[in-house]
């Protein structure tokens, strides 16, 4: 963990990845494979200048921001569930890619992505 871990309070977070189902060569059907894998992640609600710049339609539903380190594999569509700090769950799905940090990586080797995402319905 690096000093971000104990600057800012982390939520626990699990990203579903899914390999969608397909028909083979041979005709066979290949049904989707899902693998849950759980990682750390500062979530926020989006500021006002961020509001500016957000579909409306997609703030009706629900919006929040979530960083995180560089190596967590996160994409567009990757569905995404938050563990809140009263223990309740709340799922969401990445809208997308909002910046890249790698200027903390020079002191404490740790690069952040920050990624819009919606609540998923």
């Amino acid at each position: 963990m690096g000093l971000l871990s104990t600057c800012f309070d982390k939520y626990a977070c699990t990203k579903r990845d899914i390999t969608v189902g397909y028909t083979d060569d041979s005709g066979n059907w290949i049904p989707a494979v899902y693998v849950d894998s759980s990682f750390s992640a500062n979530v926020s609600d989006v500021s006002l200048k961020d509001l500016e710049f957000i579909d409306p339609a997609l703030v009706e539903t629900g919006v929040r921001k979530l960083s995180c380190e560089s190596t967590i594999a996160i994409l567009p569509e990757d569905e995404i569930t938050v563990t809140e700090k009263d223990g309740s769950s709340s799922s969401w799905v990445v809208v997308e890619k909002i910046s890249a940090t790698d200027f903390l990586k020079k002191f404490i080797s740790e690069s952040r992505e920050t990624f819009l995402l919606r609540r998923l319905i």
